[in-house]
């Protein structure tokens, strides 16, 4: 019998003439072994997180290094000579701009004001005042109508740079959304709390004017839109890293050339060929237009799987260059 034997046979004896404090024993010791069998299973899984913590920023790192290695190839490729632009036209004068009634507030950016508010009304006429002197019938008769309707949901945000845009929001009119309905969206005017509030020249009233003439465009473009085709508008708030088809990006592309190209010939009308760093001067030729277009909409626009597509259509001689790195 080896000595570990004869300790075991020791300590049975032992137990059976002092049992309860060999149960307290026994206890102790399996409870003992217990947590310790737990602080070492933690401290191994939290080992396995900082291991996969540590993987994950080196991955991170390469990759951002391979994109920024393509990013340099690219770059020279996406040089495009500026090609020629037409004369300008014959252009008209600004038109004249309303005196703005004064808010008499402060309007704190993150925070929209309650319906009924004194700055929430302040603002409401504001913006009818805005839209009613706006040189453009379509607008200025149009706007307030389709609002009053309930055709054109209103919409005021705080944190937007973007003084007005268009797009649709989702209704929640479950059975229209399971049966692919058209009422399942809805087109949305958003206007920017901090630029509305913030309008004092004559110059911003008449950037304001323009953003709101392209911008009720889209919405006239939304109108006579087929009710099957209007899915395309929802891609307008999507992420940047979502990927679009063909299709969508022909889409967007169209109906941002349009309004672009309706908003420069009333920026050339009212004497403003400057407006948006020189984006609408090329007006008169769709080539240079396209290219103007491109550069202004590529540099700002969320659908970054669009722009490639984009360059092609815009006419640019390599548009490989500005394949999605990452």
């Amino acid at each position: 019998m080896s000595k570990i034997s004869e300790a075991l046979g020791e300590f049975w004896y032992w137990c059976v003439d002092h049992w309860n404090v060999c149960i307290i024993a026994i206890a102790v010791v399996s409870v003992l072994g217990f947590g310790g069998l737990k602080k070492y299973q933690a401290a191994e899984k939290e080992e396995h997180r900082r291991e996969a913590r540590v993987a994950a920023r080196k991955e991170a790192a390469r990759r951002e290094a391979e994109a920024a290695a393509m990013e340099a190839r690219m770059a020279p490729l996406r040089e495009w000579p500026q090609l020629p632009a037409p004369p300008l036209p014959a252009m008209g004068t600004p038109p004249q701009t309303p005196v703005l009634e004064p808010l008499g507030f402060t309007l704190p950016t993150s925070v929209v004001p309650q319906p009924g508010s004194p700055e929430q009304i302040a603002l409401s006429l504001r913006l009818k005042q805005l839209v009613e002197a706006h040189p453009r019938t379509e607008v200025s008769n149009g706007f307030n109508q389709a609002v009053t309707s309930g055709e054109l949901l209103l919409n005021f945000q705080t944190q937007s740079w973007e003084f007005a845009t268009f797009g649709v929001i989702r209704s929640s009119d479950v059975a229209a959304i399971q049966h692919h309905d058209s009422r399942a969206l809805l087109p949305t005017f958003s206007m920017s709390l901090m630029r509305l509030s913030g309008l004092r020249t004559a110059e911003e009233v008449h950037e304001a004017w323009l953003v709101l003439f392209h911008e009720y465009h889209h919405f006239e473009q939304w109108r006579k839109q087929p009710k099957d085709e209007r899915r395309f508008w929802v891609s307008r708030q999507v992420a940047i890293d979502e990927h679009l088809s063909t299709e969508e990006c022909d889409f967007h592309w169209g109906v941002e050339r349009d309004a672009y190209g309706a908003e420069c010939r009333l920026a050339m009308d009212w004497g403003m060929p400057d407006i948006w760093d020189g984006l609408c001067r090329p007006i008169g030729d769709a080539a240079a237009f396209d290219q103007s277009l491109f550069d202004w909409i590529s540099a700002r626009t969320p659908m970054k799987s669009c722009v490639q597509h984009w360059a092609r259509v815009a006419g640019h001689p390599r548009p490989e260059a500005f394949a999605l790195t990452r």
